[in-house]
């Protein structure tokens, strides 16, 4: 995921925990459904990265683990923790009895902690919405600001699902758009090499590219969504 996004995100849930949902769209939906919003805000999150494993590939996930300031079943040495993987959106729910036994858990726990999961699903679901709605914006502002003081550079560039290609002189580079809003091309794939060159000028125009098409990034002003 978007690096941007998952930074924006957790923001937002740190601003939710700070001021509460109450005036947020969701939030107020939730309360009309009879839900305790009131709650997130004895909440506290920790963030963390796992290991996932999928189709053979490794991959490093942001987790966000919410948990109570308060007990949720009343019981002592028991924690029960939310967690939501910001980059597959999988939200679920962990459980420990710090003396190694079955947690156990009644008809009201059971009740309030679905509760509590709904709470974070709409919020995790509405933030990121709003938060990939906003960066997208922002994303093709910065893109066309990048066309236009390109012009006359002879470097042309296209977007592509979430990259985007450099191309000059039979060469090109692609690098991800998130790379727009750093003001910075961090990384990047070679996309393209011009035939019968050598290796040193191959080097040579791909940097050229790369180191040119980053300093019209660093010169170019923020963007930010109302």
């Amino acid at each position: 995921m978007n690096s941007n996004l998952n930074k924006i995100i957790i923001e937002k849930f740190d601003e939710y925990i700070d001021k509460g949902i109450e005036e947020t769209g969701f939030g107020k939906k939730l309360a009309e459904q009879g839900y305790d919003i009131k709650i997130i805000k004895n909440m506290s999150f920790r963030k963390s990265v796992v290991q996932r494993v999928e189709n053979y590939k490794r991959y490093m996930d942001t987790l966000i683990s919410f948990s109570s300031n308060s007990p949720l079943t009343f019981r002592e040495g028991e924690d029960i923790q939310f967690e939501v993987n910001l980059d597959t959106g999988k939200i679920s729910l962990s459980a420990l009895a710090t003396n190694e036994m079955w947690v156990e858990l009644d008809r009201e726990d059971v009740k309030r902690i679905n509760n509590i999961m709904e709470i974070i699903h709409a919020m995790y679901i509405s933030t990121y919405h709003d938060v990939k709605s906003a960066i997208e914006k922002a994303e093709k502002k910065l893109f066309m600001e990048l066309v236009e003081k390109l012009r006359g550079t002879a470097i042309s560039v296209n977007v592509y699902d979430n990259d985007v290609i450099a191309e000059r002189n039979g060469y090109a580079i692609k690098f991800e758009k998130e790379n727009l809003a750093n003001k910075k091309i961090s990384s990047y794939i070679i996309e393209n090499l011009k035939e019968k060159t050598t290796g040193n000028e191959d080097i040579e125009q791909i940097l050229s590219i790369a180191q040119d098409i980053s300093k019209i990034l660093s010169e170019m002003n923020d963007v930010t969504e109302d």
